[in-house]
């Protein structure tokens, strides 16, 4: 939503899963998750015959789940875990509309916290068995700082994106795809 209705562009998208995966015999694996984000863009400065946009945006995301398995085919397996992650972001862009392409690029800052548990037990025969669970909970913001770039082809109300970033705190490239429907 933005754009022509209003003088910033807002942003969000949400999946849930919660289905079993696969259940054979006496097996079991079970995912759920469930994420969410919302992003706003203001614009700074628009584009004319020299200047390219001039745009900053924030952003909030949220991912949670859970993921079981359960194994009976000689030893007995049972693994469950459980995760939040929530992440904050800050960015500025600039892009350039050149007929139906929007190359863009940009740097953003990134604050995350996150909520780790897992749980597990297993037993052979009656003769080895173990268990065990733990945590881990960091309520700190890691902050972490990325740059990307790519471009949007543009058709009508549809948008495809490519695009891909490196983040400087774990120094891995990412890329990714995506297909937006612009109101």
């Amino acid at each position: 939503i933005g754009g022509v209705l209003f003088p910033f562009d807002l942003s969000g998208s949400f999946i849930v899963m919660n289905e079993p995966i696969g259940i054979s015999g006496n097996k079991a694996l079970q995912y759920k998750l469930n994420a969410f984000n919302l992003k706003i863009r203001l614009p700074i400065i628009k584009q004319n015959l020299v200047l390219p946009n001039l745009s900053i945006g924030v952003g909030y995301a949220r991912t949670s789940g859970e993921f079981h398995v359960a194994l009976k085919q000689g030893v007995e397996t049972f693994l469950t875990a459980t995760y939040q992650s929530d992440v904050y972001s800050a960015d500025v862009q600039l892009s350039k509309n050149i007929f139906f392409l929007t190359p863009y690029a940009g740097a953003r800052v990134l604050a995350s916290k996150s909520n780790n548990t897992w749980e597990y037990s297993y037993e052979a025969a009656g003769l080895v068995s173990g268990e065990g669970k733990g945590s881990y909970s960091n309520d700190n913001l890691n902050f972490g700082y990325q740059v990307f770039a790519g471009t949007s082809f543009n058709i009508l109300i549809l948008r495809l994106n490519v695009n891909a970033a490196y983040d400087f705190a774990s120094k891995v490239w990412s890329v990714g795809a995506g297909a937006q429907i612009k109101l």
